[in-house]
């Protein structure tokens, strides 16, 4: 039963070589990605509209090429694959085919010279974004339904309060506030706002975590031509791209305090002007922030402005934890189990009674996503008709164990497994700050790289799961 599972594939379609191998080169810091590179439009076109070719999650095209342009084969996509998100690049750029290109439906442009942290960070947020629209719709076919709203689906009574908040929050035009650990289904509560709230613009999300201090202004605020030494034509930013739609900020308490005041201003006036215009431009959009942590802490340490705090605070929605709604555990996972299952061709196994129990006894401190890994790798590594203990993490088996017996057999076997538990949570936490990153997680943790990478197998822990994450 065992099957390799994709994390995504990206089509990269430029007619100079040059080109392609400076984007290979840059896309080899995302790993967990495939990349396949082709020279010729209409070759393209014909890879995806063959039935015998694996799925791309996104296609990077070069707006001028011989034969066909990027646009006439992004036309093309749309007819035959709506889903596929779409990035242009180009090294003639106008206002005009840049525009053009996002109303057919490219995700994003770029401009030659590409730098390469710019790219990568579009890259990363457009395959996060394709991601969070799968998750979307695999979310809204959990069965036993009691309580729905938009795409969010629950059977927990916490989540009846959080449901009426979203609701309110999408018939009104407040820019709001949610919380929530990571994995508990911000981005998704967001989109639920969005969705029901009817607005006509785009759904945008910026992860503050994947974008570098020195390009954040540019990123939200965009700029007029020639302001940057690399700038020969000016450049729209989220704020502009969003229109009278809904303007996703994730981990808000990354983002540089001066930007932050900035973006208070925006919210207060309404309008805002790119770096270097002198025109002011309307702001029609809804905000909603996210942050994983108590928002008062985060002011309290400076990373969280008080007046754009109190700003948002009107309209704060608190997710709770899976451990709180350990009601959804058995929804999520016949809902996840099927759709796992269907991807990967595979017959849907039974789950045993063992593995039941440890489901509802372990804490899931990485909430759904967690639950979505464990029961992936549970698919991957079964090989007979019913998912036991033994294809589970052995984390999440001894600490459930851990966690649903009092009785312990004394004090090095109580210390063993408390330090197990701390252990698990301590490298969880600094990966989940550090977005994956294992070098910088180790140097903040002061061991060596070597033994960071040793307690992350012991722990059954990918540090690929902890990038661009809602």
């Amino acid at each position: 039963m065992n099957q390799k599972i994709s994390q995504g594939r990206i089509l990269l379609v430029d007619d100079e070589s040059l080109v392609l191998r400076a984007c290979q080169r840059i896309l080899k810091e995302l790993p967990e990605v495939d990349t396949v590179s082709l020279d010729c439009p209409k070759t393209a076109l014909e890879m995806l509209r063959s039935d015998k070719t694996e799925n791309f999650d996104l296609a990077i095209l070069d707006i001028f090429m011989p034969g066909m342009t990027g646009l006439e084969l992004l036309r093309e996509i749309r007819n035959h694959d709506p889903e596929l998100s779409i990035i242009l690049i180009t090294g003639s750029p106008t206002l005009e085919t840049a525009v053009e290109g996002l109303r057919l439906g490219a995700s994003d442009y770029v401009i030659k010279p590409i730098l390469p942290d710019d790219f990568l960070t579009r890259v990363r947020r457009v395959l996060e974004e394709k991601r969070l629209r799968q998750e979307n719709r695999s979310l809204t076919g959990l069965i036993n339904r009691e309580y729905s709203f938009g795409d969010i689906v629950t059977q927990s009574e916490v989540m009846k309060p959080v449901l009426e908040l979203v609701d309110r929050v999408s018939r009104t035009n407040i820019d709001a506030l949610i919380l929530g650990e990571t994995g508990t289904g911000k981005e998704l509560a967001a989109r639920a706002i969005h969705k029901k709230s009817g607005r006509t613009g785009r759904f945008i999300t910026v992860h503050c975590t994947d974008i570098p201090d020195s390009l954040m202004e540019r990123e939200f605020f965009g700029y007029e031509r020639g302001v940057f030494n690399d700038s020969d034509i000016s450049s729209m930013g989220v704020l502009e791209l969003v229109e009278d739609g809904t303007l996703f900020i994730d981990e808000i308490q990354n983002m540089p305090l001066a930007i932050q005041s900035k973006l208070v201003t925006v919210l207060g006036e309404r309008s805002f002007r790119k770096i270097g215009g002198t025109k002011d431009i309307p702001f029609k959009a809804q905000v909603i922030l996210a942050a994983p942590e108590d928002p008062q802490k985060a002011v309290s340490a400076g990373r969280f402005r008080q007046e754009l705090y109190s700003w948002v605070n009107v309209g704060t929605i608190s997710i709770p934890p899976l451990r709180e709604r350990t009601g959804d555990i058995a929804a999520l996972y016949d809902h996840f189990v099927g759709v796992f299952c269907k991807e990967m061709g595979l017959p849907i196994p039974e789950l045993s009674a063992e593995v039941k129990e440890v489901f509802e006894n372990y804490a899931w401190p990485g909430n759904i996503r967690e639950l979505q890994h464990a029961i992936k790798r549970a698919l991957v590594v079964c090989n007979t008709e019913t998912i036991g203990l033994d294809e589970l993490p052995d984390t999440v088996v001894k600490h459930a164990r851990f966690q649903s017996n009092g009785d312990v057999d004394g004090l090095f076997e109580l210390r063993e497994r408390c330090l197990a538990q701390f252990e698990q949570k301590y490298l969880t936490d600094i990966l989940e700050r550090n977005n994956g990153n294992v070098l910088n997680s180790a140097k903040r943790a002061g061991v060596p790289r070597g033994t960071f990478y040793r307690l992350m197998k012991k722990y059954d822990i990918n540090p690929s799961n902890f990038r661009s994450r809602d």
